[in-house]
C-alpha cells in the first residue's frame, strides 16, 4: 500500500507543481484517492499543498522499507530469479 503513496511523491517531484488532476491521469484514480493520497504525503512532510495542486517538499523522495519492497511484483521476481538460475551452469563462478 506503501508503494501507491511512493509512486505519487516521485511523479511530484518531476515537475514543479502538480495539479489533482494530473495525478488522477496519470494513475487513472478518482480525485478522492489523490486526495488521501496528497494529505498523506503532507502529512508526513514530504510534500506541500498549495492552491491549485502542490509541490515536493524534499528532494529525494525516500524509497520505501525492504520488507514492504520485497511484496511488490513478488511472483515477477520469483519468476525472473528462476530464470536467472536456470542459465547458471553447474559449477560456474561469478563475480
Amino acid at each position: 500500500m506503501l508503494h501507491k503513496y511512493f509512486e505519487v511523491a516521485k511523479f511530484i517531484e518531476r515537475s514543479p507543481i502538480v495539479t489533482v488532476k494530473d495525478i488522477c491521469d496519470e494513475y487513472e484514480i478518482s480525485e478522492s484517492t489523490a486526495r488521501r493520497r496528497l494529505i498523506e504525503l503532507g502529512k508526513n512532510g514530504i510534500i506541500k499543498r498549495i492552491h491549485g495542486g502542490t509541490t515536493i517538499l524534499k528532494s529525494g523522495v525516500p524509497e520505501y522499507p525492504i520488507h514492504n519492497r520485497s511484496q511488490v511484483c513478488a511472483d515477477e521476481k520469483a519468476a525472473i530469479a528462476k530464470k536467472a538460475v536456470e542459465t547458471i551452469k553447474k559449477m560456474s563462478r561469478y563475480y
